[in-house]
C-alpha cells in the first residue's frame, strides 16, 4: 500500500511541473500570435492605408486609430516583465529541503512542491487569461479596421 502511494504522490508531482510547462507553452502560442497580429496590422494599414489617404475620404482616423489599438494591445501582450512562475531555481528547492525545523520526508517535499505548484498554475492562469483577452478585443479591432479599410475603398 506504501507503495502505491509513493507511486501516486510521484505521478502528482511530475504533473504539476508538466502543467506549468503547458502554461508556458500556451504563453509562447499567445505571444506569437499577438506578434502576427501587429505584423498583419502594420501590412494592412499601410498598404490600404495608403491606397485611402490618397482618395482623402474621411473613415482614415478611425481606421488608424483601430490600427493603434491593436498595436498596443498587441504589444502589451508581447510585454515582458510579469512575475511569471513556471519552474524553481535549484536555490528554492534546496531550502525547501534544508529549510529551518525537522527534516522533511520526500512524500512532503513533493505535496509543498504540488502546493505551490498548484498555486503558480492559478496565479499564471489569471494573467493567461487576461491577455488572451487583450488578443481577442486586438483581433476583433483589426478585424473592424480592416472593413472600414475595404468600405473606404469601396466608396
Amino acid at each position: 500500500m506504501s507503495s502505491d502511494l509513493a507511486e501516486i504522490e510521484q505521478a502528482i508531482y511530475e504533473q504539476s511541473f508538466r502543467t506549468l510547462d503547458e502554461q508556458a507553452k500556451v504563453l509562447d502560442g499567445l505571444q506569437s500570435r499577438a506578434g502576427t497580429l501587429v505584423g498583419i496590422a502594420n501590412v494592412a494599414t499601410a498598404f490600404l492605408g495608403g491606397l485611402t489617404l490618397t482618395r482623402g475620404e474621411p473613415t482614415v482616423w478611425p481606421a488608424i486609430a483601430l490600427f493603434l489599438a491593436v498595436v498596443l494591445l498587441g504589444l502589451f501582450v508581447l510585454l515582458p516583465g510579469r512575475p511569471w512562475i513556471f519552474s524553481y531555481g535549484l536555490h528554492g528547492l534546496l531550502t525547501e529541503i534544508a529549510g529551518p525545523g525537522p527534516r522533511r520526508s520526500l512524500s512532503a517535499f513533493r505535496r509543498t512542491i504540488v502546493l505551490q505548484n498548484a498555486g503558480h498554475y492559478e496565479t499564471n492562469a489569471t494573467q493567461l487569461r487576461f491577455l488572451n483577452r487583450c488578443y481577442s478585443t486586438a483581433t476583433i479591432l483589426l478585424i473592424a479596421e480592416l472593413m472600414l479599410w475595404m468600405w473606404a475603398l469601396a466608396t
